[in-house]
């Protein structure tokens, strides 16, 4: 990539997938498409194991997706504050 970061979203479109065309691609995984959707939104959520199969099927380093762990981070550190 050009060194900006892509959601899972964008990921699976640019690789021409519909969340149905995954769910179908990682049953053998138990993955349904509500779980496509759900993770799209919530990747922090996200288990390494389907990080992991949505690369692969994607064609993409895990480098290439943009995670979003600051606003866990933040919402810790204003609860030990």
């Amino acid at each position: 990539m050009n060194g900006k970061k892509i959601t899972w979203k964008t990921a699976r479109l640019i690789a021409g997938f519909s969340q149905k065309d995954v769910a179908k691609a990682l049953q053998k995984l138990g993955i349904s498409e509500f779980m496509v959707g759900y993770y799209e939104r919530k990747p922090d959520k996200m288990p390494m194991f389907m990080a992991s199969a949505l690369c692969h099927l994607y064609e993409i380093p895990i480098s290439d997706i943009f995670l979003d762990f600051k606003s866990t981070v933040s919402r810790t550190k204003r609860k030990g504050e």
